[in-house]
């Protein structure tokens, strides 16, 4: 397994020659850059979700879109995150949670914000799900501008 951002790569698929190794056609998440350069990683599927979160350091920030599924969001922290999202990181960042969900056509909704240390996940809980322990919930309406903005930052 190859490794990115200390995250494993997934979804492989075999080619044709059985002698070959299998190549992986993407990561496990998405890479996007806010407008200050910072990263901000959003899962593919549930599973996908589940390595993101689980990899990720107890300071990151997790976003997701609340009771609704979506994809989870992680903001890798620097040492200018370390007291707080900037407004424009976090807005950017919740706007990716609800866009990445099953309400992205509404363009407005809630948003859990949380450490990674404040998330659990018991033996059991189905793939992608997790239990938050503390969080804040953020409101966030947008337009479809502001989110194509965001979206055509996506990193290769």
């Amino acid at each position: 397994v190859r490794f990115k951002y200390k995250i494993p790569l997934t979804r492989e698929v075999a080619i044709a020659k059985p002698s070959e190794r299998s190549v992986p056609i993407s990561a496990a998440y998405r890479t996007y850059l806010s407008l200050a350069g910072q990263r901000i990683l959003v899962g593919r599927g549930a599973s996908e979700n589940d390595q993101l979160t689980k990899s990720a350091r107890s300071n990151d920030w997790w976003l997701h879109a609340v009771g609704v599924s979506g994809s989870h969001v992680v903001v890798p922290i620097d040492a200018s995150l370390r007291e707080g999202l900037p407004d424009p990181l976090r807005r950017a960042a919740a706007i990716l949670a609800l866009h990445h969900s099953s309400i992205k056509d509404d363009l407005r909704g809630e948003v859990c914000l949380t450490r990674i240390r404040h998330l659990k996940k018991p033996k059991g809980l189905a793939p992608g799900k997790w239990q938050v322990q503390r969080s804040e919930t953020l409101y966030i309406k947008y337009t479809k501008e502001e989110a194509d903005q965001i979206l055509s930052r996506r990193h290769a």
